[in-house]
């Protein structure tokens, strides 16, 4: 691979897994509600907001949500929270990475959780000071697809898109950061390799073990 000026990561599914949590979360909170979404409904939540999701559930399959929509993504993040205690696992091979990579390369962090997530899982890992720049959902006014918190990303970095490596494993996250012009490793984390394929993914990586930039 060509030598980069910054290295980007997506959180869920490149540095954590947390899918199974997510959906978990949300199995749960739609319980109290008597709300039974399929399990393909259920995936659908991977590499979009949980406002995004709750929005879903309630205009494309038409579930009430109570007592607000509001009310309802709260309790869920609450549930999330308290599931991760115990359930997220690293992706294998990413911390020897994510410490190999910081000698070399500045580092960006770009992702649509919460600033006090993103926050809480940089310090339970002891990731907080690898990181020159972390842009979470709060400082974008749109989610991806849109490549604004890619953009964003970059100009903390003060790198130009074009001369960042970007690790994402959805593809609205892929699509994200290719429109801002960032070239794209794909994580087949969340999404088999066959679904990423039809990305435009430079790369797809099963994990990070025995993974090199220069390889």
């Amino acid at each position: 691979m060509p030598r980069y000026q910054g290295i980007v990561f997506d959180l869920d599914g490149v540095l954590i897994h947390s899918h199974a949590t997510h959906m978990k979360a949300w199995k749960t909170v739609l319980r109290r509600r008597e709300i039974e979404l399929s399990a393909a409904q259920l995936e659908q939540c991977a590499g979009i907001t949980s406002d995004e999701f709750a929005e879903r559930i309630e205009c494309q399959w038409r579930y009430s949500l109570k007592p607000d929509r509001q009310q309802t993504v709260a309790e869920k993040q609450s549930v999330f929270a308290e599931l991760a205690r115990t359930d997220l696992e690293l992706v294998p091979g990413v911390d020897d990475f994510l410490h190999d990579v910081a000698r070399k390369y500045p580092l960006g962090l770009c992702t649509m959780a919460t600033r006090d997530r993103t926050e809480d899982i940089l310090d339970r890992f002891g990731w907080r000071t690898l990181f020159d720049a972390v842009v979470t959902r709060d400082q974008t006014p749109r989610p991806k697809p849109d490549p604004s918190i890619y953009l964003k990303v970059s100009s903390e970095l003060h790198t130009p898109p074009q001369n960042i490596l970007a690790f994402e494993d959805t593809p609205l996250g892929i699509a994200a950061a290719i429109a801002a012009g960032m070239q794209v490793v794909a994580v087949a984390t969340t999404y088999d390799a066959t679904s990423l394929r039809e990305t435009k993914a430079s790369r797809i990586i099963p994990h990070f073990v025995n993974f090199s930039l220069d390889a």
